[in-house]
This record gives structure tokens, sequence and C-alpha cells, in this order.
């Protein structure tokens, strides 16, 4: 069972996006976070490099 989640309760852009097994909504990483697989999504405009959330440049 997933937990209700708002936006306002994600941190960086308060973006919120499916998890891996698209069961439940989660916060999309931000910068610096651990992400990949079942780490996590990136928000937009950050790209998973070497398991970490770093600007896309």
């Amino acid at each position: 069972e997933c937990e209700a989640l708002e936006p306002s309760g994600c941190p960086g852009l308060g973006i919120v996006v499916w998890d891996p097994c698209r069961c439940c909504k989660v916060c999309a990483r931000t910068l610096g976070e651990d992400c990949g697989g079942f780490r996590g999504t990136c928000e937009p405009g950050l790209k998973c490099y070497e398991g970490s959330c770093t600007p896309i440049t």
C-alpha cells in the first residue's frame, strides 16, 4: 500500500514520479542524491551519472 504523496512534500522542484515497479508515486531525486534503478529517477534538468543526480550540461 502506498502513502499519499504531495509535490509540496518533495525536495528540490517538488516532482512526483512513479517508483521503479510503477506501484507508488515517489519524490524525484534531486541534486546530489543517489539515483538509478531502484534508487530512483532524477528530477528534470538532472541526469543520473555514476549513481548520483548531476546537472545536465
